[in-house]
């Protein structure tokens, strides 16, 4: 997958599109994928199930680096203890991504130490009609 981000990234799109035939029905994650800059990761057709190679070690699937733009669209998070985990001054959009099991979907841990007394954190969030 690292391979796949990095091409996505040096391309001018910036956009990794999964197809069926890259990676089947299922995508499993021997380690952390990074995430940074703008990037747009879809999956075509049916959603994708991403699953950790091992779940007693797969602690995080993606990893957002601070000052990115990513947008995920199609896919499945199973078996993680956090799917999504971002940084400082992260975007962050997804379309049609569920998150399955009882782990932390998505972790933003970029607060300082003794600062949340002077900070407002937003967290919009939309719901479309099924």
């Amino acid at each position: 997958m690292d391979t796949l981000v990095m091409q996505a990234l040096k391309s001018k799109s910036r956009r990794l599109e999964l197809t069926l035939e890259m990676t089947g029905d299922t995508l499993r994650l021997a380690d952390v994928v990074l995430l940074k800059d703008t990037l747009t990761i879809v999956r075509i057709g049916s959603p994708l199930l991403i699953l950790p190679a091992d779940s007693t070690t797969q602690v995080v699937a993606f990893q957002v680096l601070k000052g990115s733009f990513i947008k995920i669209e199609n896919v499945i998070f199973s078996g993680f203890k956090t799917a999504i985990q971002t940084e400082e001054n992260v975007k962050l959009s997804l379309k049609n991504v569920q998150f399955k099991g009882e782990g932390v979907k998505i972790r933003a841990e970029w607060i300082p130490k003794d600062t949340l007394k002077t900070r407002e954190i937003i967290f919009p969030t939309t719901s479309l009609p099924n």
